[in-house]
């Protein structure tokens, strides 16, 4: 019995332990102009579905944009940006579909109709911190 109560003990420091909670870091590029907003969420598949996402507000600038998840359990994610380069709190598209504002997610996906599937964008995090480089699109040369 005693064996049992130690099991336990040890299940829940291991399942509560902070050390296992890792940083998530982002370095953005490609960003075509310092106007507006960046969005940026860091998402795990469920939240991908339903688009609720950890999601933080940054301000854009040509240079690499770096931001910091921290506290992140080890686990799948997926990472998404948006710039919303006029600041009316959604995604602009052209007439044919296609968005005028830069996006980007992790693992960098090519361009498709629709949004980029959770498949093209996962990544494993496990208890180590992790840097992802993520190029916004449409590239910008």
């Amino acid at each position: 019995m005693k064996n049992i109560h130690y099991a336990i003990a040890f299940a829940i420091m291991t399942i509560a332990s902070p050390a296992m909670a890792s940083t998530v870091t982002i370095h953005v590029e490609g960003l075509a102009s310092d106007k507006g907003t960046v969005y940026a969420g860091l998402c795990t598949e469920a939240g991908w579905e339903n688009l609720k996402c950890r999601t933080v507000k940054l301000e854009p600038t040509t240079q690499t944009l770096i931001h910091h998840w921290e506290d992140v359990p080890p686990g799948e994610y997926g990472v998404t940006l948006r710039h919303d380069e006029n600041d009316n709190q959604k995604m602009d598209f052209n007439f044919f579909g296609a968005p005028v504002e830069q996006w980007g997610a992790s693992n960098n996906p090519a361009p498709r109709m629709g949004r980029s599937l959770w498949k093209d964008v996962v990544f494993k995090h496990g208890e180590q911190s992790q840097t992802l480089k993520i190029k916004m699109q449409p590239e910008v040369d």
